[in-house]
């Protein structure tokens, strides 16, 4: 994806068995994944979402070709040039792109229409010029018996009542965080940078319980923004998310090594035991 794209994950833990080639299913995902870095030629992020859908017959009559029914979706958004809209219908046709001559096939994107139409799912693109593009790949569940289901079922997520903040620059893995950690049972508020979670703070009627914060973002970093909150708030638990590895943001002097960090991309299982365990557990100091 080259080091000016950064992919972002937010993976659902208690998917649904989907009947499908492993093979031909990756290399849908690398087409889709490698579409949206060209949308991006000056950098961005990926997203890369899962998660189990009841389709209705509304929902279902906005997909094509879609019927109504228990689905498995995975989804690739990306933030670049996004599709006109008199495009948008010839964008699984063979040979069709709006790539410059010789950047393309034409061929990816129709690979993937076609295998996923021969494995009865479905794929939805929602896209806006100069915004983004997001295409859902929708897959039909597979009815398992209760033995095979209960010899890999997920654990229960373990969540909260408590009051949690979640700063987070990209709107995509913001709405995708809040969605899990509502779904968790936390009151869950939501801010965009550094200086919007200090002014949350202030303006709360009584300090958040929990911060949940990126580390990289403009102005007010998170490791700033979580000193202000330790300083000002000391009995806040804090938990950073990075897509940085550990080691990385220890070495660049970012975080202390005993702070609490999920890498990204982390699991909702991930998110509701990292915050179990800061909640349950003693104040851990934003620096040394």
């Amino acid at each position: 994806m080259g080091e000016q794209i950064e992919v972002e994950s937010v993976l659902a833990d208690d998917l649904w068995a989907v009947e499908v080639d492993r093979a031909q299913l990756a290399t849908s995902l690398i087409n889709l994944c490698l579409n949206a870095r060209d949308a991006m030629p000056k950098g961005g992020r990926v997203l890369i979402e899962t998660q189990n859908v009841e389709l209705d017959a509304q929902q279902a009559a906005e997909i094509p070709d879609a019927t109504p029914g228990p689905c498995v979706v995975i989804s690739v958004t990306d933030a670049g040039q996004g599709i006109l809209p008199k495009d948008l219908a010839k964008v699984f046709e063979p040979f069709f792109t709006t790539k410059q001559d010789g950047k393309s096939s034409g061929l990816g994107l129709s690979m993937v229409y076609g295998f996923i139409r021969q494995s009865n799912g479905y794929i939805k693109v929602d896209s806006e010029v100069d915004r983004g593009t997001k295409i859902g790949i929708y897959l039909p569940r597979h009815l398992e018996t209760v033995q095979e289901a209960s010899a890999h079922k997920a654990p229960s997520d373990t969540g909260g009542t408590e009051r949690v903040l979640v700063v987070e620059d990209d709107p995509q893995v913001q709405a995708s965080v809040v969605r899990q950690l509502t779904s968790l049972g936390y009151d869950v508020s939501h801010a965009s940078d550094g200086a919007a979670g200090v002014a949350a703070f202030d303006t709360a009627r009584q300090p958040f319980d929990l911060l949940l914060t990126d580390i990289v973002m403009p102005g007010m970093n998170g490791k700033a923004l979580a000193d202000e909150v330790s300083r000002r708030w000391p009995r806040t638990k804090i938990v950073f998310m990075s897509g940085y590895t550990d080691n990385a943001l220890i070495y660049k002097g970012r975080i202390a090594s005993d702070v609490r960090l999920l890498s990204k991309p982390f699991r909702k299982r991930d998110l509701a035991q990292m915050l179990r365990q800061a909640l349950d557990g003693e104040v851990v100091p934003a620096s040394p």
